[in-house]
């Protein structure tokens, strides 16, 4: 409600009870033009990400001597760095997609959104989490979506105008280095010997579930991340006065 109205010859002000101008002449302020808006109802989604294994040895005893030893092999599939978006190259390009046209001379957007999400499969215990109000109505200050920020990955969405088309724009990572986010196979030998088995013992010792030998772990693994929002995007043009 507007406490003040200030007057000038040059410059109209009108201040609310707590003391903010909701209109001031000589600021720039936004005309929506709501007879134009679009109404866009979809889903759009993120891929799964390139990933990789890597294989984990472990001995609980040493070379230099003594009995038979447990040997402990693990494998895990590993997220590697990457970025994901329109300028990238195959495989990691997200295409835009168009959503509608407004009239020529919009230089903002309105964007309104109420979407509901399903969900990548968990990383270990590691609660995922969106940051776009799940089928709560929110406006995307900027014309911007923050969708997911869990352990490495990000993931992010956008409403953008290119001329008079307004499109929907994707971005995903996974933050630099290695990350192991799904255990594939351990395998256990209990009687791992010494080549040969009487003493002195050498520093040769006979690997069952080694990398590259007769009976490793399994690196065949997968590892479902790919996730997806549907419902609605109200997008309303406008233009800024000066």
């Amino acid at each position: 409600m507007t406490e003040t109205l200030l007057i000038s010859p040059s410059r109209l002000v009108m201040r609310d009870g707590a003391g903010y101008d909701v209109l001031d002449s000589e600021a720039r302020s936004v005309s929506l033009i709501h007879e134009e808006a679009i109404t866009w109802a979809g889903s759009f989604s993120f891929p799964n990400f390139v990933y990789g294994t890597r294989i984990y040895d472990y001995s609980s005893g040493g070379t230099g001597g003594g009995p038979p030893f447990q040997e402990r092999c693990t494998t895990y599939v590993n997220l590697i760095g990457q970025d994901w978006g329109p300028a990238e190259s195959s495989p990691y390009t997200l295409a835009d997609e168009v959503l509608g046209e407004v009239p020529a001379g919009t230089d903002f957007l309105d964007v309104q959104q109420l979407l509901t999400w399903t969900p990548p499969e968990q990383i270990f215990t590691l609660d995922v989490v969106p940051l776009t109000a799940d089928g709560t109505q929110t406006s995307a200050v900027g014309g911007s979506i923050p969708c997911e920020f869990w352990g490495p990955i990000r993931r992010l969405a956008e409403v953008v105008l290119v001329g008079t088309e307004v499109r929907l724009r994707r971005y995903q990572s996974v933050a630099a280095g290695n990350h192991r986010i799904k255990q594939i196979e351990t395998k256990y030998n209990g009687s791992v010997f010494y080549l040969p088995p009487d003493p002195p013992f050498p520093h040769t010792v006979f690997w069952q579930y080694g990398a590259g030998n007769a009976s490793p772990c399994s690196s065949s693994g997968s590892i479902a991340l790919g996730s997806s929002w549907t419902g609605t995007l109200t997008i309303t043009p406008a233009r800024l006065t000066a």
